[in-house]
């Protein structure tokens, strides 16, 4: 609906009842906001939505390479959005690799806002991920986790478990790890990566399903 929608329009807006929780969830998880609550002549609080079309969901792509213009727009976000000290080490993340995927998410402009990789190293499966700050909260880093969990029954990752270091704005980064371990990740406590450059703990996720 919501696709066809924005063929024509460049917003949408929702009605939703205040006693309707289950309808205020679901649409903030698609990208709604929050832009008005009101009193109906029935005397209840209702709440007005919006999602706008740049915002809304964005398709995931699937490749074994990227673009020339999809790498360097990847180096800018990775560059935007980890410490300092990892600026321009994007090309170092797949080096020596011969196994491994992207899954991209653009914007309506085909601009990369999100992008996750997995690959192979010392025979186990690693990964790494990046959401546009501008992005974030609205699903995109879960539904990158989610598709990695569709390819790979087990994989790791190395995640900076403090906010100690400096982002390119001066902001410090934010560890990650309350949304990793709300995904159903471990942290292998006692595996630990110490350089120059980072610091950072071994996290894991296993699918834990069985069959009889």
């Amino acid at each position: 609906m919501l696709d066809y929608a924005f063929q024509y329009v460049n917003k949408v807006y929702f009605h939703i009842g205040g006693a309707n929780t289950r309808s205020q969830i679901a649409i903030t998880r698609i990208g709604a906001k929050k832009v008005r609550e009101f009193t109906t002549k029935d005397n209840d609080t209702d709440y007005e939505y919006l999602i706008e079309k740049k915002d809304w969901q964005h398709k995931m792509v699937h490749a074994k390479s990227l673009s020339p213009k999809q790498a360097k727009q990847i180096n800018d976000l990775w560059n935007e959005e980890y410490p300092l000290n990892l600026k321009d080490k994007f090309h170092l993340l797949l080096q020596g690799t011969e196994k491994y995927n992207h899954y991209v998410i653009e914007d309506t402009n085909n601009n990369v806002i999100a992008w996750a990789t997995d690959f192979e190293r010392e025979n186990a499966t690693w990964f790494s991920i990046i959401v546009s700050s501008e992005y974030k909260g609205k699903g995109l880093g879960k539904l990158l986790i989610e598709k990695l969990k569709s390819e790979n029954t087990e994989f790791y990752g190395w995640v900076i478990d403090h906010n100690k270091n400096l982002k390119s704005n001066g902001e410090h980064y934010k560890t990650p790890m309350p949304f990793y371990l709300k995904q159903g990740f471990e942290i292998l406590s006692d595996v630990r990566m110490e350089t120059d450059i980072i610091s950072a703990v071994k996290i894991k996720w296993k699918c834990n399903l069985t069959f009889i």
